[in-house]
């Protein structure tokens, strides 16, 4: 892929093979290493397929290199601009540099590391129903604020106005933010902390993957589905989805959360209802 940016950090973990070249690009005059969405989409590729910057490391902009070996790790904060160049006719650890006699391939591994801002927590709240009384911001709205505007010159939006539909909005946030709502609220995070996972389409039939399920012996969480648990509300939340448990099922989920592999075993029969609900979804897989 040509120079872009991510909206999140980024680990890059160098892979047995070629060493690769990164490329980091930052601006003179200013010292920013970010790049803000308005440049990134002034630069943007005319091809709409992809998201390559144009213009990489001209101008006002320098180019940083920095060269990884396999074990070698790169750390790029959210919206650095960064273009990966193998390099396989090259290796740092020997001198002078030698060819590869086994494996000319450049393989990075690239982890990404994200957590949801400001901005998208509220505009997923407003999308979600938090069993908030439908009519809990109408009130204010259709008394005081219209009764002043009568007042004043037409279409002006006064300071009274202003500050009324202001405490509004805090109001609205202050209930869904209180205690009374905690387990609304938790329940919200699990979800989309979790969802958008997954490459079911993807996974292929190997040893690993079992065959004869009557003979398995290990339950396999998906590759790329995220697991999390409410201790206190007692629901388990993989991919954006809830599954309600009991009490007495909170050890065996806290295992399932925390080991990708889970041998099987004979557990009480709430957990294996819900094991069996994540097989039919596929996001679990028995194996041997």
């Amino acid at each position: 892929m040509g120079p872009h940016v991510d909206n999140f950090a980024v680990f890059l973990v160098q892979l047995p093979g070629a060493p690769k070249k990164w490329e980091l690009e930052y601006n003179n005059k200013n010292a920013n290493w970010q790049i803000s969405k308005m440049e990134e989409y002034s630069r943007l590729s005319p091809n709409p397929s992809v998201r390559i910057l144009e213009d990489y490391g001209f101008g006002d902009r320098s180019i940083c290199s920095v060269v990884l070996e396999a074990g070698d790790m790169l750390f790029l904060p959210p919206r650095v601009g960064h273009h990966g160049l193998a390099m396989p006719n090259m290796s740092l650890s020997s001198d002078p540099p030698s060819k590869f006699s086994l494996n000319s391939f450049s393989n990075t591994l690239s982890i990404g590391s994200r957590s949801p801002s400001g901005k998208e927590l509220l505009m997923r709240l407003l999308e979600r129903d938090m069993n908030i009384d439908e009519n809990f911001w109408r009130d204010d709205w259709s008394s005081q604020p219209r009764a002043q505007a009568q007042t004043q010159a037409r279409g002006e939006i006064t300071s009274s106005i202003s500050n009324s539909m202001k405490k509004t909005v805090k109001d609205f946030v202050a209930t869904i933010l209180s205690d009374e709502n905690e387990n609304e609220w938790e329940a919200f995070l699990g979800e989309i902390l979790t969802e958008g996972g997954g490459v079911f389409g993807e996974i292929k039939d190997d040893d690993n993957h079992n065959h004869n399920p009557s003979s398995a012996n290990t339950l396999t969480r998906t590759e790329g589905i995220s697991f999390s648990f409410s201790k206190r509300n007692y629901i388990l939340f993989v991919n954006g989805e809830q599954f309600p448990y009991l009490q007495t099922t909170q050890p065996q989920i806290l295992s399932l959360c925390e080991n990708r592999k889970l041998k099987k075993s004979d557990s009480d029969s709430n957990f294996s209802a819900i094991v069996t609900q994540l097989l039919q979804k596929g996001y679990l897989y028995e194996s041997y």
